[in-house]
């Protein structure tokens, strides 16, 4: 009988030992070429869009469960670091934080509602978020900045003339 991840309990009930329930998802569904050979962050979020679509959204986006690292280190086969480095990836994507709102419901594996956003959470998303488009917005006024100084220099040196500098 194969169980797919959105049925996989990830939390052993008091009746049963701790292996019992927890099921990894088959090593050759999680391969990326080589057997043993571990995936990048960005190649492990991929795989989770495809094995966790209630939880892990390429469009609109839902709060992730608060401590939802520690139900994927159940599930995966992967080292915590490289669990925690994917996740970072999704959560500091600009889609997300704008999901971070005071009241939305988070979201487990499974695609289960587990807590509500609190309004200190929905500030700490909302000042990420400000940070993030003000890094994006000084990297855009840069990479201009540097097309024109290549621009000019280009019909200065066209015409015979050296950029002052």
């Amino acid at each position: 009988q194969s169980r797919t991840p959105s049925d996989v309990p990830l939390k052993p009930s008091a009746a049963e030992p701790a292996s019992a329930n927890v099921e990894s998802p088959p090593q050759n569904s999680l391969a990326f070429g080589a057997e043993h050979e571990v995936p990048s962050p960005h190649a492990l979020l991929a795989q989770w869009y495809k094995r966790y679509p209630k939880a892990f959204f390429k469009g609109h986006t839902r709060p992730l469960k608060t401590g939802i690292h520690l139900d994927l280190c159940e599930v995966e086969p992967w080292p915590e670091k490289l669990v925690r480095r994917a996740l970072a990836c999704y959560v500091h994507l600009p889609r997300y934080l704008k999901s971070v709102r005071e009241g939305a419901n988070r979201v487990d594996l499974a695609g289960e509602d587990s807590e509500v956003v609190t309004a200190e959470e929905a500030k700490h998303a909302k000042r990420q978020l400000e940070a993030l488009q003000k890094k994006q917005k000084a990297r855009e006024t840069q990479q201009r900045s540097e097309k024109l100084d290549r621009k000019i220099g280009a019909l200065l040196a066209k015409h015979g003339q050296r950029p002052q500098e």
